[in-house]
């Protein structure tokens, strides 16, 4: 059973600094409800908590503002010369990095552009313009008006063997199964067309196909069996680190390596808590992560797998084991993550269990043997056996996938209300399920309200 949150300070802690960054976002767009936000957290946190660990909780809270004011306080002097790394084409745009913060990059016409691409360093003069794009991570834009230099080094070339490699992969396995393995062994979603995508949110496998934890966890457990957990952990940083140090991946990372760690010196792992280390990690890191999407899905998903796997394992102990676990899993991650996916995209898939129970196990192959065939792809030999079966895999996934789309129902759209009411249903069952009674009357007057939402 997992210990009560107040035995947990990580809690606190991970609240406060997501708290405070997202406080001064809001702060920035409005003076007022910044100041109504900041105000609301001192007075609870300062009414429920002793003093001490007020002091350091709220310590943590302007840790949050301190970092994503630096993040995206941090100018470029105007008409100045800067070097930055391109991450990818957007558009009419490139996205760099410079000094670790996004901005966007427009070229001019230049006998020097054709060469830049993903991956590259290039040293450029030009004018910044200072526009903040919260939900994106940017700090503005960059207009170039000379490239100066270009730089190739090991980042480019890792860029580059991923672009090597998906040639390769389209050559033996088709377009359309070459972008499938790339999205899921290297994160490059970028070459899956827009009815995959579509059929992929409308499964709900979205989080299978695109990096994440999982691909974290199945090649983890691979490393470990090969080589043990002194091989494992440097190999799972280097994949975190080669599919782009996405936030999903360095959460798992993190909880992994916490969990693994804590076997070593004899000390008890709690997923909750290391769930909260690698948020304040995170959230120093790259604090522009407190609103992005993916980032949010991720930690929800994995809270509420936290909190109510076993929950779902006991009353479905009936099932077989192996099945018993993919709903239970299927379930649990999507009771905080469904609501939020509800009120950013207003719709959600309502066939993702079954989804996950027939395609997940077959990613799970292609994962393995995908970044396998990616690593020996020069040994031709090894890498045509490896594609054969891969075809033969994917093969079976698309025929799957093609029936599921015409049995599975289209994405439902959702309203605010459809969200109040189920937070409402799930604040109820969980207050019942803490011997709180009295609140077990609500979905009787909740249920009218809801059918006839449904109904118009």
């Amino acid at each position: 059973m997992e210990r009560d949150i107040i035995g947990r300070p990580l809690c606190y802690y991970a609240f406060s600094i997501y708290f405070g960054c997202y406080s001064l976002i809001v702060y920035d767009k409005s003076k007022l409800l910044g100041a109504v936000l900041t105000a609301s957290f001192l007075i609870v946190f300062l009414i429920s908590l002793d003093k001490k660990f007020f002091a350091i909780v709220l310590g943590f809270y302007f840790l949050g503002i301190v970092s994503i004011n630096l993040y995206y306080c941090n100018s470029i002097p105007s008409k100045s010369i800067i070097r930055v790394r391109i991450i990818e084409y957007n558009k009419n745009c490139y996205i760099a990095n410079y000094n670790n913060r996004l901005i966007k990059l427009y070229i001019n016409c230049d006998e020097n552009s054709k060469a830049i691409c993903e991956g590259i360093k290039v040293t450029v003069r030009g004018n910044f313009s200072r526009i903040n794009n919260y939900s994106r991570g940017y700090i503005g834009n960059y207009y170039v008006k000379q490239i100066i230099s270009i730089h190739k080094d090991i980042w480019y070339k890792l860029s580059e063997y991923k672009r090597e490699v998906y040639m390769e992969f389209k050559n033996k396995l088709g377009e359309q199964y070459a972008a499938y393995v790339m999205a899921l062994c290297v994160g490059e979603d970028k070459y899956l067309s827009f009815a995959q995508k579509e059929n992929i949110k409308k499964l709900g496998i979205i989080h299978a196909i695109c990096v994440s934890g999982f691909h974290i966890a199945i090649l983890y457990m691979v490393f470990e069996y090969l080589g043990g957990m002194s091989i494992a952990i440097p190999l799972s940083l280097i994949y975190v680190l080669f599919t782009g140090c996405k936030s999903s991946t360095i959460r798992a990372f993190i909880m992994i390596f916490i969990m693994k760690i804590s076997k070593k010196v004899f000390r008890n792992y709690d997923s909750l808590s290391a769930l909260c280390f690698s948020i304040i990690v995170i959230l120093i890191i790259k604090p522009f992560y407190v609103i992005s999407i993916g980032f949010v899905l991720s930690v929800l998903s994995v809270l509420g797998i936290i909190l109510f796997y076993k929950v779902f394992n006991r009353y479905l102990y009936k099932l077989p084991i192996k099945v018993n676990n993919s709903i239970s899993l299927s379930i649990s991650s999507q009771i905080f993550s469904m609501p939020y996916a509800a009120l950013i995209f207003k719709k959600i898939s309502i066939g993702f269990i079954l989804a996950n129970i027939l395609l997940i196990p077959i990613l799970s192959i292609v994962v393995i043997l995908g970044n396998i065939g990616i690593l020996l792809f020069k040994v031709k030999f090894i890498f045509d056996i490896i594609c054969y079966i891969l075809k033969t895999v994917l093969t079976i996934f698309s025929g799957a996938e093609y029936i599921l789309s015409k049995i599975v129902p289209d994405m439902i759209n959702i309203s605010f209300i459809n969200v109040e009411i189920y937070l409402l249903l799930l604040f109820t069952l969980i207050m019942i399920k803490k011997g709180n009674n009295e609140v077990k009357f609500i979905p009787l007057y909740v249920l009218p309200v809801l059918i006839l939402q449904i109904y118009v």
